[in-house]
């Protein structure tokens, strides 16, 4: 709900859930609800005002309160029909009280009041709106609330999560994996042309450390059963070697540069560690519930 709530009030003083109007193209895609109500006021309002306004016309003079606490769910501002050029015999409180007094309640807009301020106000019956909205929900299903007339078509791109190759996927990419993927569902709903992006950070000197560590420390069967583990054990142990002996950051910075010139026996220990971190990673994001479109990673530029 907004600050500008449209309220549904009945006997009980507490008010039940708002569904704020919309234009008339939101109208159609995600209010189907309140279009019995609509209806049923705008084909009244057709007769009640007269002068040949269409039902299209009438139902465009309807808008949701100003007020949050207002009482009605529906007001139709008596001067918003002059923009149709129509002629109001009085002013405007005593055309909203004239309009009100002609409305017939129905099982669905259950009353209709004028108002000192030129406003007929229109209360929908909870009852029908609550089997409106259950009902709408249950058919629609996921697609509920997707709206594609907001984003038609235009592209939107994300880029998230960008976890590290050879290390376990940790609560510090959890909440930008999550939101990201939250935007990316939502902009799709909302019928924009999204593509997701995981931008790994997956090129560096730490691989070539890694590398020097896995020949060191790595074992295959090991690497097989559980790598994400097995290579952050090799992480740990060849970076307490890099920090007792330089020779150790010098000899990956050599490796580095081979893997830079593309040397094949340079780069089969970080190929292998990439395909392994990918294969964890689309592990975690199936149960996450995270797709994307493209892997993409600093060693790709």
């Amino acid at each position: 709900p907004t600050s500008s709530s449209l309220h549904l009030h009945h006997h009980s003083t507490t008010p039940t859930p708002f569904f704020p109007l919309q234009s008339k193209k939101r109208l159609k895609n995600r209010m189907q609800p309140f279009d019995q109500a609509f209806d049923e006021i705008a084909t009244q309002m057709v007769d009640i005002i007269g002068q040949g306004i269409t039902k299209e016309q009438a139902r465009s003079l309807l808008a949701e309160p100003m007020d949050p606490n207002a009482t009605a769910d529906v007001t139709l501002p008596v001067n918003r029909a002059r923009r149709f050029k129509l002629k109001l015999d009085g002013t405007p409180s005593e055309v909203s009280q004239a309009w009100a007094s002609k409305f017939v309640p129905t099982e669905t807009v259950v009353s209709a009041s004028g108002s000192e301020e030129g406003f007929v106000s229109f209360v929908i019956s909870p009852v029908k709106l609550y089997e409106g909205v259950i009902s709408f929900v249950a058919e629609s299903g996921s697609k509920y609330g997707e709206d594609h007339s907001v984003g038609a078509g235009k592209k939107c791109v994300f880029e998230y999560c960008s976890a590290n190759l050879g290390k376990p996927f940790h609560q510090g990419h959890l909440r930008s994996t999550i939101m990201g993927q939250f935007l990316v569902n939502t902009h799709k709903a909302l019928g924009y042309d999204v593509t997701a992006i995981n931008y790994m950070g997956d090129w560096g000197s730490q691989y070539s450390l890694l590398s020097l560590g896995f020949e060191k420390y790595g074992s295959d069967e090991k690497l097989e059963a559980d790598p994400m583990g097995h290579l952050y054990e090799i992480y740990v142990k060849i970076n307490a070697d890099a920090a007792e002996d330089a020779s150790v950051k010098e000899a990956a910075r050599a490796h580095f540069v081979r893997m830079e010139a593309g040397e094949e026996d340079a780069l089969k220990h970080w190929r292998r560690f990439r395909e392994l971190s990918i294969r964890n990673m689309e592990t975690v994001f199936r149960r996450l519930n995270v797709h994307f479109d493209v892997y993409d990673g600093e060693s790709m530029q």
